[in-house]
């Protein structure tokens, strides 16, 4: 997991001096579609892969050798205009970061921004984010500072981005498992990086809203205690918020049979950044493949947490 460690980390500190330095347009990065573009999956965008650079398995994106990386994170239902007013906040505890450049454009018709930093261990980012009120999308381009010819190849790439608003996606063509929604009044609102997000009638997420997420998991060997699938509902957290629950407190395990496999159902009271919820886990397994569901219940009334279960309960290994 130390790539995704990497870029998390990446996604969290790229936007800690925007504002400062100079900021200065540059030209717009508007594109035809080419034969030469390919469809990033289970995202609206498109792009000349870098030189070099090969479909990784593991995130989405594309991927050089174990040092260089170019990753994808579209987040509809989101704002592009929030976002950045969010990321580029001064955050003075995150420091180690020398931007080399920062540009404002358009990049596919949308409002971008480009930055090129260089962080701690030897690397350099190439950051692209562009949206509008209703979507944003990020894309992060990592490599070693000494390779020049890679960072020219992710500059390249970025380049030729291309985005189709009216393109139809289905998140379960690209996920080894399936939910039912109609069984639940929580609705799928987002997929970024492999994620399902789910909200009530899939409105946005409020401070005060209950939401929902579903993630691929490597499959485990042998029985799981509580404390550990604690852990890796923590794990799948943190990939879609940053955050994680803490102080858990009267925590329920069951054994279960859902849809044909085995599965861990846990509840359990924690603290979400200070706040009490009410935190629902399913892990289901089939072979080496699991999925983990995760339900967020910050409104304390039990009929959420029994909307969380008609939902995961549906789950579909494939």
């Amino acid at each position: 997991m130390t790539w995704l460690k990497n870029m998390f980390l990446i996604y969290v500190v790229t936007f800690v001096s925007c504002g400062r330095g100079i900021s200065y347009k540059i030209k717009d990065y508007k594109n035809d579609l080419t034969e030469e573009h390919i469809n990033i999956p289970a995202t609206r965008c498109y792009l000349v892969p870098p030189k070099g650079f090969e479909a990784s398995a593991n995130f989405t994106g594309y991927r050089k050798g174990t040092g260089s990386s170019l990753y994808v994170l579209e987040k509809w239902g989101s704002s592009f205009y929030d976002d950045s007013a969010t990321y580029c906040k001064e955050r003075a505890a995150l420091n180690g970061e020398t931007i080399i450049d920062y540009r404002e454009l358009k990049a596919a018709g949308y409002p971008a921004i480009l930055l090129h930093t260089r962080i701690n261990g030897g690397k350099e980012v190439y950051t692209l984010f562009f949206g509008d009120s209703t979507f944003s999308v990020l894309l992060l381009g990592m490599y070693p500072a000494r390779e020049d010819s890679t960072g020219d190849a992710v500059a390249a790439s970025l380049e030729t981005i291309y985005y189709d608003e009216n393109k139809l996606i289905n998140p379960y063509d690209h996920i080894y498992f399936t939910i039912d929604e109609s069984q639940s009044d929580f609705k799928l609102l987002q997929f970024p990086s492999r994620i399902c997000i789910y909200t009530l009638g899939g409105g946005p997420i409020k401070e005060s809203s209950s939401y929902a997420i579903a993630a691929e998991f490597p499959g485990s060997d042998g029985d799981l205690s509580g404390e550990e699938i604690f852990e890796i509902m923590n794990m799948v957290l943190q990939r879609f918020s940053g955050v994680k629950l803490e102080k858990p407190h009267q925590l329920k395990v069951k054994t279960k049979m859902i849809n044909g496999n085995p599965a861990y159902e846990v509840e359990l009271k924690a603290q979400l950044e200070n706040t009490g919820v009410i935190t629902y886990g399913l892990q289901v397994q089939k072979e080496d493949k699991s999925v983990l569901f995760l339900g967020i219940n910050k409104s304390g009334i039990s009929l959420n947490t029994e909307d969380f279960k008609k939902l995961a309960y549906t789950i579909q290994i494939k």
